[in-house]
């Protein structure tokens, strides 16, 4: 079961009622909420910023190869 909440000191405020009895023993693993931020707000760019890509084990590799590829060739310096 997973329940979203507020902290309050050392209370979590539950924003649903739980099916268990006042005062029933209960195992709590807790983890922040990973709402996603706006498109564009600040901490939609840090989160992109500090987290890593995804990367395949050739992803590095194709995108050198289409890097190599689509270089233009060096032209002759212009004469005059």
């Amino acid at each position: 079961m997973t329940s979203k909440g507020t902290v309050r000191g050392k209370t979590i405020e539950l924003d649903e009622h739980l099916s268990f009895p006042e005062g029933a023993t209960v195992m709590v693993s807790v983890s922040a909420s990973r709402e996603e931020p706006e498109r564009g707000a600040p901490e939609a760019i840090l989160r992109a910023v500090e987290s890593l890509p995804e990367l395949e084990p050739g992803d590095v590799d194709e995108l050198e190869r289409v890097i190599a590829e689509s270089r233009m060739p060096l032209s002759k310096p212009a004469r005059l």
